[in-house]
């Protein structure tokens, strides 16, 4: 990197820190930390979410992509992710928004210790659980001096591991996988993973189309069929999707009032 790519960098890490401080005033609760307390309009919330997925993937990876393939990438790229936000739009975007976040929710469940935390505590976890996750990246980033490691993690990493964990992830929101339980969640994303393994390791393919697909297919199939297979639906469960499906009671009397 040149001395003016280390300028940009450090002034860019400068404005960061004064947000940072200007902001941790201003900031009391995990909700106010990841949704600024409910209070961010639908277009700044959208702009936010679109400006998020701009990183040195879009404007580094993919940009080399398009100059290897020409427009083509923007038939299997762009296109592909304007359907899948579309349709996710109608399936998962308000049921996904009804869901609770890791720091409030889901990390209680593995680590004891979280229950007990104040507001202030899991604040503080929130934005440490931020800074590592930057820092990490960062520091992949600076380490590899790009060589094209950038879009070898999104694809051959992310990607592939992400599909066999996005099956029971997702799918696991809509009624019509209810019969699909804790059984068929862990076994299809275990067996996702393990086909991933196998491709990159055992038969070390270099097809990025097999990386990516193989454990996904794996994953949803073993996921509908096991729930076929070994329906584990339970009352209590199917409320809980069943409740996805509409806001609460207090929260519709809220946005009326």
């Amino acid at each position: 990197m040149s001395a003016l790519d280390w300028t940009v960098l450090g002034a860019y890490f400068v404005v960061m820190v004064v947000i940072g401080v200007w902001s941790k005033n201003r900031i009391r609760t995990v909700i106010d930390y990841f949704t600024a307390g409910g209070r961010i309009p639908w277009w700044l919330s959208g702009i936010s979410h679109h400006m998020s997925g701009y990183s040195a993937v879009m404007f580094v990876a993919f940009a080399a992509v398009a100059y290897d393939y020409g427009l083509t990438v923007y038939v299997w790229w762009a296109m592909t992710i304007g359907i899948g936000v579309g349709i996710g739009a109608f399936l998962f975007a308000a049921r996904w928004n009804r869901l609770a976040v890791i720091t409030r929710d889901i990390l209680p469940v593995f680590v004891r210790r979280v229950r007990t935390l104040t507001a202030e505590g899991a604040l503080r976890l929130a934005r440490v659980t931020t800074f590592l996750f930057v820092a990490v990246s960062m520091t992949i980033a600076i380490a590899t001096q790009g060589q094209g490691v950038v879009l070898k993690i999104v694809v051959d990493v992310v990607a592939a591991t992400m599909g066999p964990i996005s099956i029971p992830l997702m799918l696991g929101l809509l009624p019509w996988f209810k019969r699909s339980g804790p059984t068929a969640a862990i076994v299809s994303w275990a067996a996702g993973l393990g086909v991933w393994a196998v491709i990159k390791w055992v038969i070390a393919s270099g097809n990025q189309t097999l990386v990516v697909a193989a454990p996904l297919v794996t994953s949803l199939v073993l996921y509908v069929l096991i729930g076929l297979l070994r329906p584990e639906n339970r009352p209590d469960r199917d409320e809980l999707v069943d409740s996805l499906g509409t806001d609460p009671a207090t929260d519709r009397a809220r946005v009326t009032a």
